[in-house]
């Protein structure tokens, strides 16, 4: 959770206390596209295995997260029969990265129109034993299984990989997955066909035109929320991921019947255009999308000038650390769920040095937000920056510095024109954020922002 201040309310009785909880907020998310899937199947495709790889890293580079799992199908067909077929990708994935054989035997066992691992002559198992080596037909179903699960779940380096049940958000803790798994029928689509698109994609002979161009749509997602998020899976609100839609549409935002009719123009989600139905899904995605967006700073220093191909330890505001390096430009790239803040520690000419830098900023118009802006783009000032929002000197010192450098008018306040170039260097544009650098390759040495008495 941010650091920052909450309004509560006093209790009526002495032994009773206010609690605070940490949002619901997943900090990352990764996505497996459809292609990995058997068409209209939740049978997975060796080809996932280089896209699983990634999804390791980053649940390894982020020890004791939690996951939950949601699959989506495309606008064809009907929502009842999509909401069963992505319950079941959902699924299939998490038994994958659980081990969990018997819901495999399930999904077997359980055909679902289109999704039925025993057609054409047991079309999962051939796949599976051709892949696995299993030409002799030797092994039982269930250690076939086990096989090509141990065959899938590999890291780049080809390492086996699982993960227990208390790895995901309900814990395993409803036998049929909720809050673990589930499915988003057609209800959150990427891409929204425009009416003139639909009525073409519907006449027979576009049907392969048609699933290709909504291939987008049928994908799995994972989200990572921190380990200390709790929720109760009794409480969470999506359905199971083998139950009706009925307690999706409890979700469902007021306009949701203009969502999803086909306009006049065509609609994508990754434009800021209005596709999902589900506001709660929308909401955990955009924070996910917005936690996963990295933060550059610069790593600067008043005595040791800028850090360029330097390593750095980088402790997070929630107690992780990293070793990360610099670029050329001595910029460092940092994910946000390292929480509000981070310290940067660094040594040169065997001087320890540690600079927090900021990673969720209050907006560019408060000296709050200019500060944090500042710091992360190496103006600090002509000294270490002050662990909170600085009142007076400081303050002044770098907005001069960086007005000086963005060819704006040098008066140290915080006024319209500041405000804005301060954003878009820092949200938008970093390679203007150092013009007295400009033609020069940035090196561990002097800053050419600081003060010559502070630069040896």
């Amino acid at each position: 959770m941010a650091e920052g201040f909450f309004a509560v309310a006093p209790t009526d009785v002495d032994s009773e206390h206010n609690l605070l909880r940490r949002p619901l907020q997943p900090f990352a998310i990764w996505q497996l596209d459809d292609s990995h899937f058997a068409f209209d199947s939740s049978v997975l495709l060796p080809s996932m295995t280089a896209e699983l790889a990634e999804l390791i890293e980053l649940i390894r580079a982020n020890p004791g997260s939690l996951l939950s799992i949601f699959g989506h199908t495309d606008t064809t067909g009907n929502d009842e029969y999509n909401k069963i077929l992505s319950g079941r990708r959902s699924m299939a994935l998490y038994a994958l990265l659980t081990r969990r054989v018997d819901l495999w035997e399930f999904l077997f066992n359980h055909p679902h129109g289109g999704d039925d691992w025993r057609r054409e002559h047991d079309f999962a198992l051939a796949l599976m034993r051709e892949a696995t080596g299993d030409t002799s037909h030797s092994l039982p179903r269930a250690a076939l299984f086990d096989r090509f699960m141990s065959l899938l779940s590999r890291d780049a380096d080809g390492k086996s990989f699982g993960l227990p049940k208390t790895a995901f958000l309900g814990k395993g803790l409803d036998p049929k997955g909720k809050a673990d798994f589930q499915g988003c029928s057609e209800f959150n689509p990427l891409i929204m066909f425009s009416e003139a698109e639909s009525k073409e994609f519907r006449r027979p002979e576009r049907k392969a035109d048609r699933d290709e161009a909504g291939a987008p749509n049928r994908r799995v997602t994972v989200f990572l929320f921190p380990g200390d998020t709790k929720v109760t899976p009794t409480k969470w609100p999506c359905p199971r991921a083998l139950e009706a839609t009925a307690g999706c549409r409890h979700r469902f935002w007021s306009d949701q019947a203009i969502r999803r009719t086909f306009q006049e123009k065509h609609r994508e989600h990754l434009k800021g255009e209005e596709t999902f139905a589900c506001r709660f899904y929308e909401r955990l995605e955009r924070e996910a999308v917005k936690q996963s967006e990295p933060v550059r700073v610069v790593i600067d220093d008043a005595l040791l000038g800028t850090l360029a191909n330097t390593e750095v330890t980088v402790t997070g505001a929630v107690g992780r650390s990293k070793v990360a390096k610099t670029n050329g430009s001595g910029v460092l790239t940092l994910s946000r769920n390292l929480g509000a803040h981070a310290d940067v520690a660094f040594a040169h000419s065997e001087i320890p040095r540690t600079r927090r830098i900021f990673l969720e900023l209050d907006p560019p118009n408060v000296a709050a937000g200019a500060w944090q802006r500042l710091v992360n783009l190496g103006y600090i000032g002509g000294a270490e920056p002050p662990r909170e929002p600085p009142e007076g000197a400081a303050l002044t010192v770098a907005l001069e510095e960086f007005q000086g450098d963005h060819g704006l008018e040098v008066t140290g306040s915080l006024d319209p024109e500041t405000q804005v170039r301060l954003g878009h260097a820092h949200e938008v544009d970093p390679t203007e954020w150092r013009r007295r650098d400009w033609g020069r390759e940035p090196t561990i040495g002097p800053n050419p922002r600081t003060p010559k008495a502070n630069a040896s």
